[in-house]
């Protein structure tokens, strides 16, 4: 493992692709502010081994910083990597993105699978991440809505990655401009019997509103009703104002205003 102090490998550790790097920064972090002396060469050693150390112990993030000191760690990177690049000045934000990323491995780390719809899964980037949990739910692809999640193992998955979409209200957000992407890179999965994670930074927004357009396109659902569904299994989903509105629109034309909803029917055939 290699660890390079440069603002370029801290915007690396802000994507939170590589939960046990952070680990092995920590440990150089460690040697550094407990005012070894040893060569840079002994510091990384020292990285490494923390972080299979961890690894051994079946250490939880959170509890190793808990036993490391989360704010003399934390203050440590942002002061070295702040006098390699003092024109960064989101350090805070993006050290604290990518030990969030951590911790939804831990906390968020599996695929939560959308009732009654075989092979269509939901999750955090948290579930992304965990490679085991992807392999035990039998994931074939993944779809990537977070900038920073791009996909860490692509000879293990196909893989379509959204780097441009950002969960808030402008504009240039809007995620129905990815439907001709996204729902046939779904659609495509399911159809040839795999099995899709949709996945955003939380698993709560942006993945939640491109299922819900595949159940929409694929199902003749409301909006409201492919919710329900989803939120049998993820109950914090919760598409933002500007998303719903665009789900809406999105029903409008593909399905019709007055078009005769699934859900009213006694029995819905999932």
């Amino acid at each position: 493992m290699r660890l390079t102090i440069s603002s370029e490998r801290l915007a690396t550790m802000a994507a939170a692709s590589l939960a046990v790097s952070l680990l092995g920064l920590f440990g150089y972090l460690a040697a550094t502010t407990s005012g070894s002396n040893n060569s840079t060469s002994s510091n990384l050693l020292t990285a490494t081994t923390t972080s299979n150390c961890v690894r051994a112990r079946g250490e939880s993030p959170s509890s190793f910083l808990e036993g490391v000191g989360y704010s003399k760690l934390r203050a440590a990177v942002i002061e070295l990597y702040y006098a390699s690049d003092p024109e960064t000045t989101d350090l805070e934000e993006q050290f604290d993105d990518a030990l969030m990323a951590m911790e939804l491995v831990e906390r968020d780390g599996h695929p939560v699978p959308i009732d009654g719809v075989d092979g269509l899964y939901v999750g955090s980037i948290g579930a992304a991440y965990n490679l085991p949990a992807l392999q035990q739910a039998g994931i074939t692809h993944i779809l990537s809505l977070e900038p920073a999640g791009s996909c860490k193992w692509p000879n293990l998955f196909s893989c379509l990655h959204i780097d441009t979409l950002y969960d808030n209200s402008k504009p240039e957000n809007n995620i129905s401009q990815y439907f001709d992407r996204t729902l046939p890179f779904i659609d495509h999965a399911l159809k040839k019997g795999g099995r899709v994670l949709v996945h955003c930074w939380r698993g709560k927004s942006r993945s939640v509103s491109t299922i819900i357009a595949y159940l929409i396109q694929e199902y003749r659902w409301t909006p409201d009703y492919a919710l329900d569904i989803i939120h049998e299994t993820r109950p914090i989903a919760d598409p933002n104002d500007g998303y719903w509105q665009e789900l809406e629109d999105f029903y409008d034309a593909t399905v019709g205003k007055h078009a005769h909803h699934v859900e009213d029917d006694d029995e819905v055939n999932r």
